[in-house]
């Protein structure tokens, strides 16, 4: 009487779960990949909004050579201490606008004098925005400056969710 050795058991995983492990990876993928995704598409570049240029400002400007990406930067640098004091003066009538907007009762002659006082700040710092414009754009080609443009419409119809009357 010969004894035979034990064969080992051999397990086999079940189907179901290899599948339900398959779709926990791709679901968690595609989490993190739209956490990145939001990330990048919703990135700040705090040098081109501190001098009060357009969300799309500072991704089109990475675009550039970096001897044109560095005379944008000098040119916004120099006016950043005389915009951010508009900016700031903008953003407070615009505060103190909304808010008297939300107060009970509703003063009239109060809230014509904070939209007066809003309407002063933005023409004030859109005034000083025209200053420093031109200068940038007369540093592009104007290759450069009608991927500006396409950028523009682009982030103007994200922004308004709804696209420009020319393409309706």
């Amino acid at each position: 009487m010969t004894v035979e050795a034990p064969q080992p058991v051999r397990y086999r995983t079940p189907r179901w779960m290899i599948v339900v492990l398959v779709i926990s990876l791709a679901g968690n993928l595609l989490v993190i990949g739209g956490a990145i995704g939001a990330m990048w598409h919703f990135k700040r570049n705090h040098t081109y909004r501190a001098a009060g240029m357009p969300p799309y400002f500072g991704e089109f400007v990475a675009r550039l050579p970096n001897e044109k990406r560095e005379k944008i930067k000098a040119i916004l640098r120099s006016q950043r201490a005389r915009i951010e004091p508009l900016r700031a003066a903008f953003h407070r009538a615009h505060e103190a606008a909304i808010s008297e907007i939300d107060a009970n009762p509703l003063d009239m002659e109060k809230l014509k004098s904070l939209y007066r006082t809003y309407n002063e700040a933005r023409s004030k710092l859109r005034e000083a925005r025209a200053e420093f414009i031109p200068q940038i754009l007369g540093l592009l080609s104007p290759e450069e400056r009608k991927d500006l443009v396409r950028m523009r419409k682009r982030g103007r119809r994200w922004h308004h969710h709804r696209p420009p009357p020319d393409e309706r």
